[in-house]
């Protein structure tokens, strides 16, 4: 299956070269829109007789592809859960690496092994209570 993607462009007659508030909004609009459509949005030109502006080339088209301010609810409800399983992942990863960080102190094995087993720094695995 061939893979679409987006490009917009529109036209400045009076010369003026930077994008409008209205041009932003629209733009961050579409990238909304490409994005539910699995659509991506490559670019979107102001062009005037003389010139033009990118929306690619100045980074502003990056940095609307970051606001949150028109994504769906239900999008940003997919995005939060994604980072709270990533968040809970990390955490639990570091739990388990001070709980055999427990274990081998208990054994009486050097810091310096806990630590490239574990990946914990000295300073947490000092604070380890051992039994």
């Amino acid at each position: 299956m061939q893979s679409l993607e987006c490009f917009f462009i529109h036209n400045h007659p009076s010369g003026e070269i930077q994008p409008s508030e209205v041009d932003k909004y629209i733009t961050d609009r579409l990238i909304q829109v490409g994005r539910i459509m699995h659509l991506p949005v490559l670019d979107h030109l102001v062009i005037t007789e003389k010139t033009y502006y990118s929306f690619a080339d100045s980074g502003l088209l990056e940095e609307l592809k970051q606001s949150t301010k028109y994504v769906p609810a239900y999008e940003l409800k997919k995005r939060y859960e994604k980072g709270a399983k990533a968040k809970g992942n990390e955490a639990g990863k570091r739990e388990k690496a001070k709980e055999m960080a427990r274990v081998m102190k208990n054994k009486g094995e050097p810091i310096e092994r806990i630590m490239e087993y574990t990946g914990l720094n000295k300073q947490i695995i000092q604070r380890l209570k051992v039994q």
